[in-house]
């Protein structure tokens, strides 16, 4: 229950991560700041929203761009950095138990055909498009199929707008990115950590000079 919302009513409608916070801020009677982009999905006269946008860039040394649009129907996802492989090397993320397991597996050949492809693959499918409702684990990309040329169409013009009404920088030059993982690897003391952490980057300015 909660202010417009009667016991055991679900609501299905979009809401995007930044509308947590206005929520939140409006449910303890706080007014929201004017630039603050969130909704307060609770009120009144909420206009419920049509799609939600997502996106992932750099996190710690590992450099993706990826945008994302999701309507009532439909996934959308361009993946900008498509010759990369989906796991791509992260001194953070390739110390956790379940990627050194995962990783053992597919050196081992004991990992299924799915999920070599959705893991393992040294490549990304530039766009991707999925029935939400339908295919639950997205593993079904329609992208490429004919009989969704016009959805795939739509989101595409949507991501585009999206893109030059927030005014996405796109990913950030080689020189800022070098000024970053070096100030990061100054404040790493562990040395194993250090040197996985600064093979990482040198393979990604690689990859980036490469055009990969």
């Amino acid at each position: 229950m909660g202010p417009g919302i009667g016991s055991g009513i679900t609501r299905t409608d979009l809401v995007e991560h930044i509308d947590v916070a206005a929520m939140s801020l409006a449910a303890a009677r706080i007014d929201l700041p004017k630039k603050m982009q969130g909704q307060d999905i609770l009120k009144a006269n909420y206009e419920r929203r049509s799609a939600v946008f997502a996106a992932r860039d750099r996190c710690g040394e590992a450099v993706d761009r990826i945008r994302s649009v999701r309507t009532e129907r439909y996934l959308y996802v361009r993946n900008f950095y498509s010759a990369r492989p989906h796991l791509m090397p992260s001194e953070y993320k390739d110390m956790k138990l379940i990627l050194q397991r995962l990783r053992a597996m597919h050196a081992d050949e004991t990992l299924g055909p799915l999920a070599e492809k959705l893991l393992f693959a040294d490549s990304r499918p530039p766009e991707e498009l999925y029935l939400y409702g339908q295919d639950r684990w997205q593993t079904q990309n329609l992208a490429d199929e004919s009989g969704h040329a016009t959805p795939l169409d739509q989101h595409r013009v949507q991501l585009d707008q999206w893109i030059a009404e927030t005014g996405d920088l796109g990913p950030e030059s080689v020189e800022v990115y070098t000024r970053e993982t070096e100030d990061q690897m100054k404040s790493t003391r562990n040395k194993e950590s250090r040197e996985r952490y600064r093979r990482n980057s040198e393979l990604y300015r690689l990859w980036t000079v490469e055009g990969k």
